[in-house]
């Protein structure tokens, strides 16, 4: 890096701060938040997304998998997702996949062959 470089660098802040700048974006430390502008808006927010299906897999006395067919913004979705149990009720974790119907019905099959391997194994 050469001295104007650095002398650049250090007054305009961090690199993140610039490149944001330069796409006109806002900076990675000022988050962008929405809140609804009234109540009515923050009903429709809430409604947005719906189970259909969901039925849970324990996988012990603190976690569990739940599967759910859910809908958000019109668009029909599969979510796995693995859950624990904190303060009485069941909160989601990180580690899961949201698939979109569609792209579901196309990997169910593969899931099938993996399913009909696991039990040649066996």
């Amino acid at each position: 890096m050469t001295r104007m470089a650095k002398l650049r660098s250090a007054a305009s802040g961090s690199k993140k701060a610039r490149i944001a700048e330069r796409r006109g974006a806002r900076a990675p430390d000022k988050p962008r938040v929405r809140r609804p502008a009234d109540e009515a808006e923050a009903e429709e927010a809430s409604d947005q997304s719906s189970n259909e299906l969901e039925f849970d897999v324990p996988l012990g006395e603190k976690s569990l998998i739940r599967v759910a067919v859910t809908t958000y913004q019109g668009t029909r979705y599969v979510n796995v997702r693995k859950y624990y149990m904190a303060g009485g009720e069941w909160k989601p974790t990180r580690k899961g996949i949201m698939i979109p119907a569609e792209k579901f019905r196309a990997t169910y099959f593969k899931f099938k062959k993996v399913k009909e391997y696991l039990a040649e194994l066996e």
